[in-house]
């Protein structure tokens, strides 16, 4: 019996875990934005105007 409450114990600090790490989108935190105005370009942006 302590081992199936152990497995689900662990069960569910696992998917909790994975939950937040999906929910969070890690890849957004390290997206790179234009230091420069001309850096900008890519995004449409004229910087001359």
């Amino acid at each position: 019996m302590k081992m199936v409450f152990l497995l689900l114990v662990v069960l569910a600090a696992s998917g909790y875990l994975l939950f937040r790490m999906v929910r969070n989108g890690a890849s957004k935190k390290y997206d790179r934005h234009p230091t420069t105005p001309w850096g900008a370009l890519n995004d449409g942006v004229d910087p001359t105007q």
